[in-house]
Formats: structure tokens, sequence, C-alpha cells
């Protein structure tokens, strides 16, 4: 049973604007002073009259804003009259100062969560029938309107003020993922928007033990809100959501000590008992959802936080524009001619629901938060380096996250001049890198970094960095292309992509992979493996070192995974029954010395992305040692063209397609 109270009138509406704008003035208030267009004056009755008209427009509007009534809600309304009363102090002692800027960014952060035409459609609705101008909200909007990154970053990094009183608390937040693999958060953990102060907990749906650990999920809740040391993010949280029902409304009972501290208390539910639980005012908390969930939730809980809607593209945009001209151009050039590659090729022949937004993951990954600090008399002399190529490859190892060596920079040279040779700089570029080689000229990395690009040289260094860069992002999405459809369209890709693709990686044989991953000292430690569930799928044993020794099973294990079984771990996720049992296995093998491969088997025909979420989550977390790697093996049925699970490159993951498991004495592949 959902009991839900009806909408307030105009007069309820009015008296809630009154009281919660009146709290911020100490005496009578006359009215509102508006600087969003031009400076205007109205009294608070009449401004009033037209906020609260607007709302209540909104929420009838079932053609235009058909979201709003099942997205939003009072309580959002509330929120945003706080934050305008915030936000914007009085003038005079009876009289409120808003600005454009105030008034969009307090629906910034109070009727979020909605897709970018929506949020301009509501905002352009709320200023023209609110502060009642329609001839310059189009500019205004413009001007006001942030990234949803710089909104979430500025709402995560909002601080208590010393105003402790619980009308002015912060409101907690609920970002909403548009990645089925919870790749937001791993992305906002690697922008540095959430860390080490923040904890994350997660629940798999698993149901043995779900009671338990559901019970200890709660108990961390409520000990992070008793002290507030942490920010506590939430994911897969359903079953549990209604334990915290006035945490989350932040509806707090406030007793009073003699010597006048304020403390709060909530009702927290653990178990079937409902008990008041201290609260500290710094304790924040942020609910991550899937987009695909938000049907199923009702608008009562959405209205509980301030929302966030984030997708690949705007992390993109976000982290491109922290670098400078010259490293945003060159990435945003790369990522148009990655993406002719994958048109040659043809979307569907990545393993990924999304080849772009698997595409634009790794442009993601490539761009460090931090920019290394640089050895400029190494860059800015050809002396100091062995050859123009090792100059180069410091300066975008510097600059971006990749797995390069000098040989791929001096390939990315030759074509660059062979490519400028028939141009009228060719003579001149020969002549130049001729100099560079002999130390006479310095190489100008400045200029490229800046996008300044006087010389010959400068624009040649440029291409030699963009094609640097463009062939580690094919060699990184080569690792899922499937060899059917390469092979298919074999004759409209360039015989190196073949090369690389049959004579330096692996797609046939999970033994050979494994062997390729251990001679890779660059690689990641973490490792998702995509593959067709075929008959050697199925019979890839358990096995630990642990396990008495089953002739057949060693000869399966030495056959299909390595030929010193006693280095591998493998373990089935159907036949691991709880979450704590997972946590058990995988946490045994960590502090195995000898096992340096733990493999997890999972069937992603018998299993859900969320319990694969959970894994990844937990796994992650772990400090492994450097010779240590986790693979996560998902097969899928035969019938699958497409993985049904996002193949992104973020955190610590790597991503690989195997079009088989067997043939690991298989011979290689003639791409000639």
């Amino acid at each position: 049973v959902c009991l839900l109270r009806p909408e307030p009138d105009m007069e309820e509406l009015s008296c809630i604007l009154e009281g919660v704008l009146g709290q911020k003035l100490q005496h009578d208030y006359n009215g509102v002073e508006l600087v969003c267009f031009e400076q205007q004056v109205v009294e608070m009755k009449e401004f009033s009259e037209r906020m609260c008209s607007c709302y209540m427009d909104l929420m009838k509007n079932t053609d235009r804003f058909s979201f709003f009534v099942d997205f939003f809600g009072l309580r959002d309304f509330i929120h945003f009259l706080k934050f305008l009363r915030r936000s914007a102090p009085p003038v005079e002692d009876s009289i409120l100062h808003i600005t454009a800027e105030v008034f969009v960014n307090a629906l910034e952060r109070n009727f979020n969560g909605i897709d970018k035409e929506q949020f301009a459609n509501m905002c352009a609705f709320f200023m023209a029938k609110g502060l009642s101008s329609c001839d310059q909200i189009k500019p205004v909007l413009e001007k006001h309107i942030r990234d949803p990154m710089e909104v979430i970053n500025d709402a995560l990094s909002e601080q208590q003020t010393n105003d402790v009183s619980r009308y002015n608390l912060p409101r907690y937040k609920m970002i909403i993922d548009h990645t089925n693999d919870d790749s937001v958060t791993r992305l906002l953990q690697i922008s540095g928007v959430l860390n080490s102060s923040h904890a994350f907990y997660k629940l798999s749906g698993i149901d043995e033990g779900a009671e338990i650990e559901k019970l200890n999920l709660v108990s961390k809740v409520k000990f992070a809100a008793q002290y507030g040391m942490k920010t506590v993010v939430l994911s897969q949280v359903e079953g549990v959501s209604e334990c915290f029902y006035d945490l989350f409304n932040q509806h707090f009972k406030e007793f009073r000590k003699e010597d006048g501290e304020v403390s709060y208390f909530a009702n927290i539910a653990i178990g079937g008992v409902s008990r008041p639980c201290l609260i500290s005012p710094s304790f924040q908390c942020i609910v991550h959802v899937q987009s695909s969930q938000l049907a199923n939730l009702p608008a009562p809980f959405l209205n509980r936080f301030e929302k966030f809607q984030l997708n690949i593209d705007d992390i993109l945009r976000w982290r491109l524009k922290q670098l400078t001209p010259g490293l945003c151009d060159i990435l945003s050039q790369s990522l148009q001619h990655s993406q002719d590659f994958v048109e040659s090729i043809g979307a569907n022949s990545v393993w990924s629901p999304s080849a772009e937004d698997t595409l634009k993951s790794i442009y993601i990954s490539l761009i460090r938060p931090e920019v290394r600090s640089e050895n400029h008399s190494l860059l800015e002399t050809g002396t100091s380096g062995d050859s123009i190529a090792s100059d180069v490859l410091e300066f975008i190892l510097n600059n971006f996250d990749v797995d390069m060596t000098v040989e791929d920079i001096q390939s990315c040279i030759d074509s660059a001049r062979v490519e400028y040779r028939s141009s009228k700089d060719g003579v001149e570029l020969e002549r130049v890198i001729d100099c560079v080689s002999k130390g006479k000229i310095a190489l100008p990395f400045e200029d490229v970094r800046n996008d300044c690009l006087r010389t010959p040289l400068s624009r040649a260094l440029k291409q030699i960095i963009l094609s640097s860069i463009t062939r580690c992002v094919v060699i990184r999405l080569l690792q899922l292309v499937r060899p059917d459809a390469l092979y298919l369209r074999r004759h409209a890709v360039p015989g190196e992509v073949l090369r690389l693709y049959f004579g330096e990686q692996e797609h046939f044989s999970l033994k050979r992979l494994i062997r390729k991953l251990e001679s890779n000292n660059t690689t990641s430690q973490f490792h998702i493996v995509y593959a067709r569930s075929d008959s050697c799928a199925h019979s890839l044993p358990t096995w630990s070192n642990n396990d008495g020794i089953d002739p057949s099973i060693l000869h399966r294990v030495r056959s299909l995974v390595h030929d010193d079984p006693s280095t591998v771990e493998i373990h089935h996720l159907d036949l691991l029954k709880s979450e704590s049992e997972i946590r058990t296995t995988f946490d045994g093998w960590v502090s195995k010395e000898l096992v340096n491969t733990f493999i997890l088997v999972v069937d992603m025909k018998m299993q859900s992305t969320n319990i694969v979420n959970f894994i990844r989550s937990y796994v992650e977390q772990a400090t492994l040692s450097s010779d240590k790697q986790f693979i996560l093996l998902l097969h899928f049925p035969l019938s699958c063209d497409q993985s049904i699970y996002p193949a992104l490159f973020f955190g610590k993951w790597s991503c690989i397609f195997l079009d088989g498991i067997g043939d690991a004495d298989g011979n290689s592949v003639d791409f000639n």
C-alpha cells in the first residue's frame, strides 16, 4: 500500500514559499529584487504567485512536460526555494537579491536528472512565467546552464555551513547512470570527484544469505551516518532503500543538550525494528541508479534527492575541456579518425552493445586526471633523447595514459614523412627533421600543446602525435573486434591493422591469451574476457591448489588454461552461492603468493548484470601484487552477435573478445 498526500493548492504553496524564503530575513519582508534581465523589485506576494503558478502548471501540463509529474514533486520545489534563500543574501533587511545565475543554479541542483532538452525547456518555462520576461531567456540560459559534470562536482563538494539547522542541511544526491556496468561511478573516481573519502556499498542480488548482507549494509550506513566521516555511495540497494526512509527524507528530530549543542536523530530500520539513530550533520549520501531502473522508481523516492544524469558524452566533453587547446584538438581529430575506422569495419563488428560508447570510453581513459610533471630540458632539446621518437614518446606519456613504444612512434614518423613528401612543406620538413636529429633545433612541443602551429615542423609534430594516439586507440579497440567480421571486411582494412590483429593480439585461445598477458608487464591486472558459450567454455573445470589432484581435471587445465596449473585458480560463479562465498574465495586467492591468475567463469545466460557489477566493484578495491591478474570470463550463448554486457575501458579494466577458448595449440593465422 502506498499512501500519497494530495498536491497542495495555490494557497498552501504560497504559505510554503513565504515560510521558506522568510527564514532568511530577520524582519518583515516586502519583496524580492530580481536581477535576471533588468533590475526590478516585486512584492513577495507577486513573486509567490508567479513561482507557485509556474510549479502547478508544470505539474498539470502532461503534454509538454509529461516527465515533470513522474520525476519531481513538492520536496524538489521546497529545496529549490531553500537554495534561492541560501544563495541570495538580503540586499536590505527586507529584500532578497536573486540573479539569473542563482536562479538557474537552483534549478540545476533541484530540478535536474532529465535530458538536456527537457531541462532547457523547463528552465525557459520557469523563467518566462516566474520572472515575467521572455526576450532574453535563451542567451541567459546559454550563459548560465553548466556542463552536468560541473554541476555534480559543485554539488558533491558542497560543505555544511556553520548554520547546522536541519533546514539548511545539503540534500543527498542521486546519480543516474546511462551505462549498465556502473562505469559512471568508476569514472567519477578516476576524475577525483569520488575518492577515498567515499565508502562504496553494493548488493549483488544473490538470494542465498541476502538478508544477512542487507543487515550488514544497513549497519555500515548507520555507522557512517552517525560519525559522518565518509560520504556513502549506495548502488543496487533497492531491497533496503525503505530502511532509510527518514534518513533519505532528512526527517530528523532535534535534541538540544544543556550546553546548547544540537543532536539529530532519524529512524533507521534494522531487520524488522525501526529505531532512532544519531545522524551527523556532515553526513552525505549518494544513491547510484541505472537509467533503466527509473521507470520502476516511484516519484516520492526520486523527490528525496538532488538528481543528476550522466552519460559517456557528458564525461568525455568535460574531460576534453580540462586539456590545453592543442591536446583537446588532437583527441577530437583522433576520435573522428577512429570513428571513420569503426564505420569502415562496421559498428556491429565490435563486441559491444554500443561501439560508439566503447570508442569514447577509450578516449576518456587516455586523459590523465592530472598531467605529469615534465622534464622540459628533455622535451625542448633534441639532444637529450636518443631520437625524435623517444622525445615524442615522452611528451605523449606525460600527457596521455597510453601503452606505447619508441617503435610505435617511429612508425608514425615514417608515415608522416611519406604524407608530407608530396606537399610544399615536404623539403623543408626533411631539412628540419635532419637538424632536429643532430640536436640543432628544439622540437616545438609547446606550439603543439597550445595549438599554435606556425612552422612545418610544428604541423608535422602534431600529425605524428595525432597518428600515434589514433594508432593506440585502434589497437585497443581491435581487442573487441570479432575475427569473422574483420575477415569479411579485410579489403577495406589497412594491412597493418590485420597484422596487429592476427599477428600480435590473441582472439582464439584462452591459454595463449593468459601467456600474452603474463608477458606484458604494462597491462592492466583486471580483465574482462568476452567469449561464446562453446563446449570448451562449459568444460572449464573448477580448479584450486587446495583440491585433490584429479588427472582428468589436471589435463584440461593444462590443455585450456596454463602449462603450470599451480599458478592458476578457476571458479564458476554459479557454484558460488552467496556474496560471502564470493568474497572468501577471492580474498583467499589474493593471499596466495604463488597463484598468479584467478579466473571467474560467468555464464551470462544464467547470471544478471547486477551480480557481475557487484563482483567488479569488490575485486577492483583489492590491492594486488604486481604479478597477479584477475580474469572475469563472460561467455554468451552462440546466438548472440553482440554483448549484452557493456564493454567499456574504464578504471583498472581491459576488455578482450575471444572467438574461442580452446585451440591452444592451433597454428597462427596467415593474415597475408
